[in-house]
């Protein structure tokens, strides 16, 4: 996920088209406190993690925000305990909750991330809130999975359809796989030797 330039990667492509995509949906959403299934968000709390997420992502990619600043010196929680205090810290941050206006801001968020990515060497490893660090590939994947996936926690909040397609799914587990080794709970495997294969039909095993 480091050749080339951003521009250049199929995800890239894939991510202003989901943006576009979302934005969409966002837009036709009528009851933006609808209760999201499996979360403890509404649909409106939803949409203002993705567009935060974006100008998040933006500003470690420029060096505006320092992803250590919220974390307390010497923690020992994991990268999803990490993540869960970054989403809530966030939503707090970001009191957006105006779906139209949500919607106005997808497309452009990611147009922002994509140029401050473009600053950025694709195998330069760049600080996040949740204690990961990432090339700018893996968070270009990370986002469009934030789009796809919350779409479709979304849309089901909605009760319209929201699909995803198989090259977009792909494009996404490449970034979970760069990632997964860091939620390792190191601690509580210590000691442990497990192999596991992954086999994605039209994609690669890992």
């Amino acid at each position: 996920m480091t050749s080339g330039t951003i521009e250049s990667l199929p995800a890239t492509r894939a991510l202003r088209e989901a943006a576009t995509r979302t934005a969409r949906l966002l837009a036709a959403v009528r009851q933006p406190g609808a209760a999201v299934p499996g979360l403890t968000w509404t649909a409106a709390e939803t949409a203002a993690h993705m567009v935060a997420e974006f100008r998040d992502y933006a500003a470690f990619a420029r060096g505006e925000r320092d992803a250590g600043a919220a974390r307390a010196p010497g923690g020992r929680e994991t990268a999803a305990q990490r993540q869960a205090a970054a989403n809530a810290a966030q939503l707090a941050r970001f009191p957006e909750r105006d779906l139209p206006r949500l919607a106005d801001m997808v497309v452009p968020a990611a147009e922002d991330f994509l140029a401050a990515a473009r600053e950025r060497g694709t195998g330069e490893r760049i600080g996040t809130s949740n204690g990961l660090s990432m090339t700018t590939p893996t968070m270009t994947a990370a986002l469009l999975g934030e789009l796809v996936v919350h779409g479709l926690d979304i849309a089901r909040a909605a009760g319209v359809p929201w699909p995803i397609s198989r090259p977009d799914a792909l494009h996404v587990i490449a970034g979970v796989m760069a990632m997964v080794p860091d939620y390792l709970d190191r601690q509580r495997a210590a000691g442990l030797h497990v192999s596991y294969e992954l086999r994605f039909r039209g994609g690669p095993r890992y």
